[in-house]
């Protein structure tokens, strides 16, 4: 894959693209559609993984489009956030079959470091949720919603190592986080 996938807005409606060298965290989850969970649904099945995400419950999963207000360990945060159908051929863009899925949502983050935690955890509860994959650039494939959130974990590790250490700054806990790599979820730098 030659760059990250992500949905963007247009007059006629959502659709997805390929960016290259962005500044961005991106997440995608890919999945069938049917059924979306509530976000009262969506915050009860991030307690139940002990996950300490609140997302502002007066969004609504099926219509939002852009940021989505949560909370991470109780520190105000965001990401931006985009549903939208899937064709098969944006999914052979993506390297992905065509069976791979009808739709994707997107979770995106452009600097705070906890946002860059708490949108792939959101997006790893909500692949679990409806069923979908989640997408890492760094593979140039899909994995488990479980898989996902255990990075999303390591991350909230980093994460707690920067805020006890005032000297540690973002870009440094990011780095100690992703190696050598360019990215562990869709992001490039």
């Amino acid at each position: 894959m030659s760059g990250c996938a992500s949905v963007a807005t247009r007059p006629d409606g959502p659709c997805i693209t390929t960016r290259k060298h962005t500044v961005s965290v991106e997440t995608l989850v890919v999945f069938t559609s049917g059924d979306l969970p509530t976000a009262a649904q969506w915050n009860h099945a991030a307690q139940k993984r002990d996950l300490t995400l609140a997302l502002d419950e007066s969004c609504d999963v099926s219509e939002h489009l852009g940021f989505w207000p949560c909370e991470w360990d109780g520190e105000e945060c965001g990401f931006e956030y985009a549903l939208a159908a899937v064709s098969a051929a944006q999914l052979d863009e993506l390297g992905l079959s065509a069976s791979a899925g009808t739709h994707i949502a997107s979770f995106s983050t452009r600097s705070e470091l906890i946002a860059q935690v708490a949108a792939p955890a959101a997006a790893s509860v909500f692949a679990e949720l409806v069923q979908g994959r989640v997408l890492l650039a760094d593979t140039d494939t899909d994995v488990a919603p479980a898989e996902a959130l255990q990075s999303a974990r390591e991350l909230a590790g980093s994460l707690n190592e920067q805020q006890q250490d005032p000297g540690l700054d973002n870009a440094v806990a990011l780095n100690e986080w992703m190696g050598d790599d360019q990215a562990r979820i869709v992001a490039t730098f």
